[in-house]
């Protein structure tokens, strides 16, 4: 198990980029040593910054190998590319065309572009867009985009035209593109329309595949006239009249087509409006009573309070109402107190008119934090779109900001040039601030050329935001020669902007002097050591030559150094290594030549070699791979052995060991006889040589042949005089089995009591096959394992005789005298067998008079197996429900007679199972 095991992550700015878009990737590992990195995806083996550019979503993984443990850890990371699609939309189309939808995948973006009336449906209007070639953008939220080039072919017939009937033909002359052909009712093809009847009329305008209707409305006019008077305040308003198409002159139109009147644009006053049509035109007259108060605008919670609000009121006089109004009457107003949001004041003018402003109370902020630029953009118009200001009347400050004639601010990067600039909104004494980052267009050179030793370096000193992409770069422009190596690397660079460039990093080849080839020790080995020098041309000291050959040298240390390059370039490699002395080996035998079914000892010492090294024992015939070796070979053999330190060149020692021949001694023997009668045994060897018996007898005796009692057992050594090998064996005399004559009586006391008269014999004969009982003068049959029982009668001794003979006739014999005792009170057997049979089986105190009694049994290590205290209740030979084993036990009675006589008696009884 490692104390430092190996774990890597793969580090990333996003794990969500846009189509053609690149991301770095970065192998981060937490170890201990060098590593080894292996990517997928075709990626270099570095550690990274390395740029992936994914066209589609790619799990890109990396697997890292520790140099010298070769422990190893695989990480993965997922790169989902969004590649967001215009779906079946038309390059080219018409103006004339009606407004249509954008489809586009995946759902849920936005669209931008000339003629867009929908961002979110992505409703499109050709005429909203105008001829010309226009960019259609899909924007997704991430900012992954698609765009559409889109060319809106010139076709516009022009707004609708009204005429008064009669009057002189004319021309159509608001149409585009020019070229075309005209088509309808009263028009010829060149465009000339004559109104000589009164109608509506449908023209159509035609040029290549596009074409557009328009109306020509004849009539005589209809309107009034005299139009009333209108507050200055009023909202604006169309004139009515009818037929429509003319064009509408006059101080206050706002429209020209629709005739739209604004009071508020012609001021107090009498004002003249002209309808005019072709072949004719009529005049309405409009009062205006003056009343205005400015404006909408906004207020600041902090700024100096209350204020008399400008411009002064016209006309003078009126009164003020509204949130935030202090005096109604001059016209004083309190942002406080009015609170934030908007807030609608309006005046009441003497001339019964009112007008209406609105202020918005609130504190000035920018919801953009940072504005990015290339050096060459054009200057931004910096409003509440591109950055989020609040109110809309302030007043910006900065570098390179500048107010148009119609009050507009811009900021103009290419006045600024190059950097990083704070710009600051201030509206009504407040104020906000943002970052505005202008990037380069491209970079101050196209290409480097450096050595791949010197440290990492800045590619270029931009603001930040920028983007560094390439081998070896990271994605603030660091670049590391080491990391990418020899060759051109291609270094990418984009700021936010959009703006980019690349450079082309030349690295020299950084080439590391290097030794391989060598091992770190050697034992006077007899090789040819080859020094491998990479690269070739380097300065190599240590040896004389970068060939030797361990054997030759002398035993020690050694230091190599080869040297490559010069200057920043140059390199140096140094390798320790030790030559010691070769391994030498000394083998003992304890005895090289053995006898049959004999051994040996085989002993090898190692000398020589690296110091505390161990020693490697490699042998032959499966022996176990120690130094010394106890061997037990069946036939001569030589066995083999290798020794190894794992250094020198391995030693092979062989060592022959002779097995002498082996020999069979046979053995004639005397006929089988009785136990103890003479016999005699003969030894012969048919191997050749000369062999010597041994008998152990208490004094040995040397010969071939000896003399003993049938039925000794003696040991016998056979010598082979010529190899000194010898064999022991324990012979017997032929014999019958030993006949013993072998009795017991049960009961087996001194003198039986009167009640136990009957006496059973017990034979315990070994190896009798026949024979007969002699009691008390009755000859009776002798079966083995039957015990025969025998009543004398009366009291006194009589003799008991046990003849038997095995199956060679052999004889033995036993007497014993039998003594039978007068009655008595109580009766205790000698002997029962709790055998099952129904005889015997359980054993009792037996008496006619016994009034009480405790009756105890002990075993013979004086444990109590039994107690009664009832005459009828007798021992059936178990202790704690199992069989106690046979053997004597020992009786204690304390009985009380009927009479009241007490008797106490100690009594030994045999169980036999």
């Amino acid at each position: 198990m490692s104390t430092c095991p190996v774990q890597v992550e793969i580090l990333a700015a996003q794990d969500t980029i846009c189509a053609g878009d690149c991301v770095a990737l970065r192998a981060d590992v937490n170890g201990c040593n060098a590593y080894t990195y292996s990517w997928n995806g075709g990626l270099p083996s570095v550690a990274g910054p390395i740029s992936a550019c994914p066209t589609v979503t790619t799990t890109y993984s990396v697997t890292v190998a520790e140099q010298g443990t070769g422990q190893t850890a695989t990480a993965s990371r997922t790169i989902t590319v969004i590649d967001p699609q215009i779906i079946g939309a038309p390059t080219t189309i018409c103006q004339s065309l009606n407004a249509f939808d954008l489809v586009a995948t995946p759902p849920g973006g936005w669209w931008e572009g000339p003629g867009i009336l929908d961002t979110l449906v992505g409703t499109l209007d050709p005429d909203t867009a105008g001829p010309g070639l226009h960019v259609i953008t899909y924007t997704l939220p991430g900012g992954c985009a698609a765009e559409l080039l889109l060319t809106v072919d010139s076709m516009d017939a022009g707004f609708d035209v009204a005429a008064c009937p009669g009057t002189a033909p004319f021309a159509f002359s608001e149409f585009s593109p020019q070229g075309g052909a005209w088509s309808g009712p009263f028009t010829t093809p060149n465009g000339v329309f004559d109104p000589s009847i009164i109608g509506s009329y449908l023209v159509t305008y035609s040029a290549g595949n596009c074409s557009d209707v328009l109306t020509v409305n004849v009539d005589h006019v209809m309107a009034n006239t005299g139009l009333d008077t209108v507050c200055q305040s009023t909202y604006p308003f169309d004139i009515p009249v009818y037929p429509f198409g003319g064009r509408w002159r006059g101080a206050g139109v706002v429209d020209s087509i629709y005739g739209t009147f604004d009071p508020d644009e012609a001021g107090g006053g009498d004002h003249v409006i002209r309808y005019v049509m072709q072949g004719c035109d009529t005049e309405f007259t409009i009062h205006v009573k003056p009343v205005d108060i400015g404006g909408d605008r906004s207020a600041c919670p902090s700024m100096p309070a209350p204020y008399t609000l400008v411009p002064a009121a016209v006309p003078p006089g009126g009164t003020w109402t509204g949130d935030g109004i202090v005096d109604a009457d001059l016209g004083t107003y309190d942002p406080v107190q009015a609170g934030d949001g908007w807030d609608q004041l309006l005046y009441f003018a003497p001339n019964g008119c009112v007008d209406t402003i609105g202020i918005l109370v609130g504190y000035t902020t920018l919801t953009v934090d940072t504005l990015f630029f290339c050096a060459s953009d054009e200057a931004l118009l910096v409003d509440e779109s591109s950055t989020g200001r609040t109110p809309w009347d302030g007043v910006w400050n900065g570098v390179s900001v500048t107010q148009d004639d119609e009050d507009d601010w811009y900021f103009d990067p290419g006045v600024s040039g190059v950097g990083a600039f704070i710009l600051v909104y201030a509206a009504n004494t407040c104020s906000d601030s943002l970052l505005v980052l202008v990037h380069p267009d491209g970079l101050d050179v196209d290409a480097l050329t450096v050595c791949s030793a010197v440290d990492p370096f800045m590619i270029a000193e931009v603001p930040p935001g920028a983007m560094f992409t390439g081998e070896g770069v990271s994605a603030t422009g660091v670049f590391d020669p080491a990391e990418v190596g020899e060759g051109e690397h291609v270094i990418y660079y984009e700021a936010p902007a959009g703006c980019s460039d690349s450079v082309v990093v030349n690295v020299l080849a950084y080439q590391e002097a290097s030794i391989a080839g060598v091992q770190d020790t050697y034992c006077s080995n007899a090789i040819q050591v080859d020094v491998l020098l990479d690269p070739p041309g380097g300065v190599f000291t240590g040896l004389p030559t970068p060939s030797f050959s361990p054997s030759t040298l002398p035993d020690g240390a050694y230091t190599l150094i080869y040297t490559y390059g010069s200057g920043a370039c140059m390199s140096a490699d140094t390798m320790t290594f030790v030559d010691h002395p070769a391994l030498t080996t000394t083998v003992t035998v304890g005895t090289p030549a053995i006898c049959d079914g004999g051994g040996t000892t085989i002993a090898v010492v190692a000398n020589g070699g690296p110091p505390q090294t161990p020693i490697l024992f490699n042998w032959s015939d499966g022996l176990f791979p120690v130094s010394t070796q106890a061997v037990s070979p069946l036939v001569s053999t030589t066995y083999v052995v290798v020794t190894a330190d794992g250094c020198s060149d391995p030693v092979v020692d062989s060592i022959p060991i002779l097995v002498h021949p082996p020999y069979e001694p046979e053995y004639t023997f005397s006929a089988q006889q009785c136990w103890g009668e003479q016999g005699f045994a003969l030894g012969t060897v048919a191997a050749a040589g000369d062999f010597r018996f041994t008998w152990g007898t208490t004094t040995p005796i040397v010969a071939d042949s000896i003399s003993l009692p049938a039925g000794s057992l003696v040991e016998v050594t056979v010598v082979n005089e010529d190899t000194g090998c010898e064999q022991d064996t324990l012979l017997r005399i032929p014999a019958w089995p030993p006949i013993t004559s072998l009795f017991s009586s049960n009961p087996e006391v001194d003198c039986v009591p009167w009640e136990q008269r009957e006496v059973t014999f017990i034979d315990l004969s070994n190896n009798a096959v026949a024979g007969y009982w002699l009691i008390d003068g009755d000859t009776l049959p002798y079966a083995p394992g039957l015990d025969p029982s025998y009543d004398h009668g009366v009291a006194g001794y009589y003799p008991i005789e046990l003849v038997v003979w095995n199956e060679g006739g052999c004889r033995d014999s036993m007497r014993a005298e039998i003594c039978i005792q007068d009655s008595e009170a109580i009766f205790l057997a000698d002997v029962f067998s709790p055998n099952g049979d129904g005889n015997n089986d359980v054993f009792f105190a037996r008496g006619n008079a016994i009034g009480e009694m405790e009756l105890a049994i002990y075993d013979r290590w004086g444990m109590r197996v039994f107690t009664s205290a009832q005459p009828g209740m007798g021992w059936d030979g178990t202790a704690n429900g199992s069989p106690c084993a046979s053997g004597v036990y020992v009786v204690v009675l304390q009985a009380t007679l009927l009479d009241g006589e007490v008797i106490e008696r100690t009594h030994n009884v045999t169980l036999v199972r």
